[in-house]
C-alpha cells in the first residue's frame, strides 16, 4: 500500500498544487543517491501563469574554493598623476579594471557612456535612490575578468591623491565615496571616504564639471593603500539624478593635476547591419496584413539577416524529417530576398544533440538542399541556423554536461559537412557565457573534439560560418554588460573569419529567484535559522524537490503524510542564498525603446573595431515589433 501511494505522490500533479515542484533524475545529475547531495541551484521562475519550478545543478561536492593570494604592482607612467581612465570608451581601464553598478531594491542605477550637454563623451551614472535599498556604482583598480589567484591590484603608496572631474545633470545630486582594499573587496565591502561634495572646490556637485581631489590623508587608515582595489560611487539621499565622470587618475603631489580633455569628434559608427528571429511563419503565409507587418520592420530597421523557421509538425513521420513545404516557403522566402535580406532556414530543438535524433536531423537537412534545389534561384535559402540550446537539457550543470556538448559539436560538424555541400551558410546560436569559468573546476568550458582540446566555444566558432552570441542584457557598458561579455568570442573569431552578431532579446522572460543550498542535507526534520528550505523527497532512480517556507513546514508534513509518504525519508537543505534576478537585467521587453537603441548604439560603437563583428541580431520580430509599437 506505502508504494502504490508513493507511486500515486509521483504521479499525480494535484497532489503538488500546495507546494511548487519539480521532478528530477538521479541519472541526469551523475548521483547514487539522493542524500549524497552537497551543492544545489533551483530557480524559482515568475511566470505569468503562476510560478515554477526548475534545477539548475545538483552536486554531490562543493564548488572549488579559488586561492587567493593578494598581489599588487606599481604602474609605469610619466609626469605627476597616473591615469586610469578617461571614460571614452572601453570596458577595461588600463588596469584591466571594469565597472558596473550595485543597487538593492526598490532602489537602483544604471551606468553608459553618454555625452553631456556639451557633447563631451563620458561615463554617466543614472540612479533613482528609494528609502529602502541602496544603489550605486563601482571601479575596479585590478584585472576584473582574472582569477582570485591572478589579480593583480593597484599599489599605490607612491601617491598622496585621487582626482576625477564631475558633473551633475541637475545639480542635485549627492553622492558618498567609498575605497576598498583587497581585503574588503574580498568581502565585498568598502569603507566610506566621505560626501563627494566635501572634495570639489565648490562644496557641492553642480552642472559645471569640478575637479574632484581626494588626498590620501582622507582615507581611512584601515584601508592598505598598497593593495587598492575599488572605488565606488554610492547615491546618500531619496533622490533621482544623473552624474557624469571623466579622468580617474592617482597623483604622486598636489602641485598639479590632469586637466579637463578636450571636446574631441564622436565616432561615426562602421556597423550597422541587422539580423532578426523569425519563429511566426504559418502566421506569415496565411495573413498578408503580418506578412506587410514584418516586411516593414526588415526595411525600417536596416535588417540586412532573417532566420526564418522551417514549421514543424510533430505530427511528421519521425523518419522524414523536417519537410519543407515549398509552395508555403517559395513566396515567402522570394519576397525577402527581393528586399536584398539574406534568408537562413531556421530549426530550433534541444533535442537535436541526442543521438537518437541523429538521423531525423540529418533528413532534415537534406530536405532543406532538396528544396534549394528544385527552387528557383530567388526562392532559395541562403544558409541554415540552428537555434539549438542543449544547456536546457536535464544535467547541462552536472557531470553529463561534457556529453551533452560533445554531442552538440557533433550535431554542428555534420550539419556544416552538409551546408557545404549545398553551398550554405552554417550558423548557430551560443550563450555568451560558455567562456566563463566553470563553478566547479573554475576553468573554462574545455572538450575534447576531433583529437582537439580547447573551448568549446572556440570548437563552435571553428566549425560555423555565422555565430550570434546571445549576450542577452539590457545594458552595453559594464562589468556585466553586452560589450565586456562579447569581447573574446569576437576576439577569436576575428582570427578565425568567422561572422558574429551579437544578440539582444526583446521577448518577455520571467523574473527569478534563484536559491543556493549546500552542505549535509538533514532527514526528517528541518535545521533552524532559514527561512526557505528545500526539500527532497527521493524514490529508487528520481526525487521531487520543493521549495518550502518556515512557516509552511507543519503544512507540508501533513501534505506528506496524506501523500503516503514516511516523514523521516525527507532531506532537507536550508537555503543560504536568495539571488533575485529581474527580468528586465536579460530583456528589453518591458523597457522603452530608447533604452534599447542606447544599448544598441553603444554596442556597435565599442565592437565595430571587431573584423569579426557583423552587427546586432534581435530576439525576436513579434516581440521586436510589439516593443517598437508601445507607447
Amino acid at each position: 500500500m506505502k508504494s502504490l501511494l508513493l507511486s500515486l505522490f509521483f504521479l499525480s500533479p494535484l497532489l503538488h498544487s500546495q507546494f511548487l515542484s519539480v521532478e528530477v533524475s538521479s541519472a541526469d545529475w551523475g548521483l547514487k543517491n539522493f542524500s549524497d547531495i552537497r551543492y544545489g541551484q533551483i530557480a524559482i521562475l515568475h511566470e505569468p501563469g503562476g510560478d515554477r519550478l526548475t534545477v539548475y545543478t545538483l552536486r554531490d561536492g562543493l564548488p572549488k574554493v579559488e586561492s587567493f593570494i593578494a598581489t599588487a604592482s606599481s604602474p609605469t607612467f610619466s609626469g605627476n598623476c597616473f591615469l586610469v581612465s578617461d571614460f571614452n570608451g572601453g570596458m577595461r581601464n588600463v588596469l584591466g579594471g571594469s565597472f558596473n553598478v550595485f543597487q538593492r531594491s526598490p532602489s537602483s542605477a544604471f551606468v553608459e557612456y553618454a555625452a553631456d550637454i556639451e557633447d563631451r563623451k563620458s561615463l554617466r551614472l543614472s540612479y533613482s535612490k528609494e528609502r529602502d535599498g541602496f544603489c550605486g556604482l563601482w571601479i575596479h583598480l585590478f584585472n576584473t575578468t582574472s582569477t582570485a589567484s591572478e589579480r593583480m591590484y593597484l599599489d599605490a603608496s607612491e601617491f598622496s591623491a585621487i582626482t576625477f572631474w564631475v558633473r551633475g545633470s541637475t545639480g542635485k545630486e549627492t553622492l558618498s565615496i567609498k575605497i576598498a582594499d583587497a581585503a574588503w573587496e574580498r568581502k565585498e565591502d568598502a569603507l566610506e571616504v566621505g560626501d563627494l561634495g566635501r572634495f570639489l572646490p565648490s562644496g557641492t556637485i553642480d552642472t559645471n564639471w569640478r575637479q574632484a581631489v581626494i588626498s590620501f590623508s582622507q582615507i581611512p587608515a584601515r584601508i592598505n593603500k598598497s593593495l587598492l582595489a575599488t572605488i565606488s560611487f554610492e547615491a546618500s539621499s531619496v533622490h533621482q539624478g544623473s552624474v557624469y565622470l571623466k579622468s580617474l587618475s592617482f597623483c604622486r603631489d598636489t602641485t598639479s593635476f590632469l586637466p579637463l580633455p578636450p571636446l574631441a569628434p564622436v565616432t561615426q559608427l562602421c556597423k550597422n547591419d541587422h539580423a532578426v528571429w523569425v519563429w511566426n511563419t504559418d502566421d506569415l503565409v496565411r495573413d498578408k496584413a503580418k506578412r506587410n507587418q514584418l516586411v516593414g520592420l526588415l526595411s525600417q530597421e536596416k535588417v540586412s539577416h532573417v532566420f526564418l523557421a522551417v514549421p514543424y509538425r510533430p505530427q511528421a513521420q519521425r523518419e522524414r524529417g523536417i519537410e519543407i513545404e515549398a509552395k508555403i516557403m517559395r513566396p515567402l522566402v522570394f519576397e525577402l530576398k527581393a528586399k536584398g535580406i539574406t534568408v537562413h532556414a531556421l530549426f530550433g530543438d534541444k533535442d537535436f544533440i541526442l543521438p537518437e535524433q541523429r538521423r531525423f536531423v540529418n533528413t532534415t537537412l537534406e530536405n532543406v538542399l532538396r528544396y534549394n534545389s528544385t527552387s528557383k534561384k530567388q526562392e532559395r535559402f541562403d544558409g541554415i541556423h540552428f537555434d539549438v540550446e542543449p544547456y536546457l537539457l536535464a544535467g547541462f550543470n552536472g557531470p553529463r554536461g561534457t556529453w551533452i556538448l560533445q554531442n552538440f559539436l557533433r550535431l554542428l560538424s555534420e550539419a556544416a559537412t552538409t551546408a557545404k555541400r549545398g553551398k550554405l551558410l552554417m550558423g548557430a546560436d551560443i550563450p555568451f557565457w560558455l567562456d566563463t569559468p566553470e563553478e566547479f573546476s573554475r576553468e573554462q568550458r574545455t572538450i575534447e573534439f576531433a583529437g582537439i582540446s580547447k573551448p568549446v566555444h572556440e570548437h563552435i566558432i571553428d566549425l560555423m560560418d555565422i555565430v550570434v552570441l546571445m549576450s542577452y542584457r539590457t545594458f552595453a557598458a559594464g562589468a556585466d554588460g553586452i560589450v565586456l561579455h562579447s569581447s573574446d568570442e569576437l576576439e577569436y573569431a576575428s582570427k578565425k573569419g568567422t561572422r558574429v552578431f551579437v544578440g539582444l532579446e526583446t521577448s518577455p522572460l520571467p523574473d527569478e529567484n534563484i536559491l543556493t543550498i549546500r552542505g549535509t542535507p538533514t532527514e526528517g526534520a528541518t535545521p533552524p535559522g532559514s527561512a526557505h528550505y528545500v526539500a527532497l523527497v527521493p524514490r529508487l532512480d528520481s526525487a521531487k524537490v520543493f521549495v518550502v517556507k518556515s512557516t509552511d513546514k507543519a503544512r507540508f508534513d501533513v501534505f506528506m503524510m496524506d501523500s503516503g509518504v514516511n516523514l523521516g525519508q525527507v532531506l532537507w537543505w536550508p537555503v543560504l542564498q536568495d539571488l533575485f534576478v529581474p527580468g528586465t537585467k536579460v530583456s528589453f521587453a518591458t523597457l522603452d525603446t530608447t533604452r534599447m537603441r542606447n544599448a544598441m548604439r553603444q554596442t556597435v560603437s565599442e565592437l565595430s573595431a571587431y573584423p569579426a563583428f557583423e552587427g546586432i541580431a534581435i530576439h525576436h520580430a513579434e516581440s521586436y515589433q510589439r516593443l517598437l509599437n508601445r507607447p
